[in-house]
């Protein structure tokens, strides 16, 4: 791979990483260029592109272009999920969590969508109703909380301490997917345009 493309790509999940925690976020191109620290005509560039390979989707309103994560495709997803496992791994605290809670854990994998914790605190979210009987079984051993799909969507919106402070350990697309089937209701409480429309 040749220096320009790595730089392109690593350009690209920066520009991503302002949208890694918070998806909803909206943000123009000049807030982009300002919070990397970069080149107005770089950003602009490498957004537009974003936006026509469908990474990032682009609102017009007024005369502003606001760019948010593209939450309906399947690169966004990705990326954002290798944005989230990086940062994990960097994080010394989830990364131990995570460890301890896999390396004990006899929960049956497969029939887990996703996993997070805040405040030091487990919530697993099992792919189908069906498990979750049975993880809560295994769970009643440590300090997991047991959430369906619909619960975690359901907490999401209620908390936003919880949203913002949360960190996913496990089924990282899965979580991206869940945000994305319940945008509807997230989007307005997580967009700072939406609050500012108050």
């Amino acid at each position: 791979m040749t220096l320009a493309v790595t730089t392109n790509k690593s350009l690209e999940l920066e520009i991503l990483g302002l949208f890694s925690p918070n998806p909803f976020r909206l943000l123009t191109i000049n807030q982009v260029a300002r919070l990397l620290g970069k080149r107005y005509p770089n950003i602009h560039r490498k957004v537009t592109s974003m936006i026509k390979s469908g990474i990032l989707k682009a609102t017009t309103i007024g005369r502003a272009v606001l760019c948010t994560a593209n939450l309906e495709d399947d690169k966004a997803i990705m990326l954002l999920s290798l944005l989230t496992a990086i940062k994990n791994e960097k994080d010394k605290e989830v990364s131990a969590m995570k460890e301890k809670l896999m390396k004990n854990s006899e929960f049956p994998i497969d029939d887990i969508r996703f996993i997070f914790i805040c405040d030091q605190e487990v919530y697993i979210v099992p792919s189908a109703t069906s498990h979750a009987e049975e993880i809560a079984k295994d769970a009643r051993k440590s300090s997991v909380r047991i959430i369906s799909v619909k619960e975690a969507a359901s907490l999401f919106s209620r908390d936003k301490k919880l949203f913002s402070e949360k960190s996913v350990i496990f089924g990282y697309e899965s979580y991206f997917r869940l945000l994305e089937e319940n945008k509807e209701e997230l989007m307005p409480i997580y967009s700072e345009i939406f609050e500012r429309m108050k």
